[in-house]
């Protein structure tokens, strides 16, 4: 069993920093509860880390040292926030900070894995997501044509799919700063979980995405995400780093699972709830009208994200023993 805040109450104040981050606000609020979910997302990073360590050193990959800077500084200034708010009893914005420290540690730390991990030397799976469209009838050239008749729904649907980055932080601020502390920690464990999924099924199947299957034409960003994965994969780029990166996975689509994630978030503010969903669901669209993915990505997708939310929901009781 983990042990609680009586265990420790003697300890230096860093001792106490890192049980608080550790812990949760719970470990100081109530000293007769216990909070396991901080502890559960510090091994997952930890377990990124190895895993991309591991893969480095392997695959014959370098990480500049330097590139490490910025995130240990920002994190430090983090944990540095955290324990001052802590102090002056602002709970619900520790929550924000504790959420945020954890989820940025996680993000660079899968970044560099993602990297690392499109080094291997997996046989492609484009083909088969091909067959797979056919399957469900979906043709994507069809709906990219669509999509270029149309530039002003296409420039709407491309601003939903640049939102998740903006959604975010407005989760992590609305949710913490209103006092759902384990809707905040579900929603950022659910990332986790689902990023680990993903990373899982990319090590097993890559691909290189729609457009080098159909040949249509590849926007900068496109051309930008071709030249990294497959200058990964045929060994002439050996550092890998969180600096400059593009999304390289292609199955499943994680736009698509963390959408999902985001507009379950929204669910305990009914007035913000209908417009969650709608921006999310133009989030999806988007996947297949930009051709960044099959429509096959798109339903991975969602299953991870269901994946993910029922996972952390069957945990909740080891997570939150009182």
């Amino acid at each position: 069993m983990l042990p609680n805040r009586n265990t420790i109450s003697g300890a230096v104040e860093f001792s106490a920093l890192f049980d608080f981050v550790c812990f949760g606000t719970a470990a100081y609020d109530d000293r007769k509860s216990m909070n396991r979910d901080p502890c559960l997302k510090l091994v997952l990073i930890a377990a990124t880390l190895a895993t991309a360590f591991v893969l480095i050193l392997h695959n014959g990959l370098r990480f500049p040292p330097a590139d490490a800077i910025r995130p240990l500084s920002l994190c430090g200034l983090l944990a540095l926030a955290l324990w001052y708010y802590h102090r002056r009893g602002v709970t619900n914005f520790v929550v924000c900070l504790q959420s945020t420290l954890l989820l940025l540690a996680f993000t660079t730390s899968f970044t560099v894995l993602m990297y690392a991990a499109a080094t291997l030397e997996q046989p492609l799976v484009d083909a088969d997501l091909v067959r797979c469209d056919a399957a469900l009838g979906v043709h994507l050239p069809t709906i990219v044509a669509w999509s270029d008749r149309h530039p002003q729904i296409t420039g709407c649907l491309q601003w939903a799919y640049n939102s998740l980055l903006y959604q975010t932080p407005v989760v992590l601020l609305l949710i913490g700063l209103a006092g759902s502390q384990r809707n905040l920690e579900a929603f950022v464990l659910q990332f986790m979980i689902a990023a680990w999924i993903t990373i899982l099924i990319f090590m097993w199947a890559p691909a290189l995405g729609p457009f080098s299957s159909y040949g249509y034409p590849t926007n900068a960003a496109q051309d930008r995400y071709l030249a990294h994965l497959e200058s990964l994969r045929d060994g002439s780029r050996t550092v890998v780093s969180w600096r400059n990166a593009e999304g390289l996975i292609t199955i499943p689509s994680f736009h698509t699972t963390w959408a999902i994630l985001l507009a379950l978030a929204f669910r305990d503010w009914k007035w913000l709830l209908p417009a969650a969903i709608v921006l999310n669901t133009c989030v999806v669209i988007s996947t297949l009208t930009s051709g960044w993915h099959y429509a096959t990505d798109v339903l991975a997708g969602g299953a991870v994200a269901a994946v993910s939310v029922a996972l952390v929901a069957a945990t909740t009781r080891w997570r939150y023993p009182d």
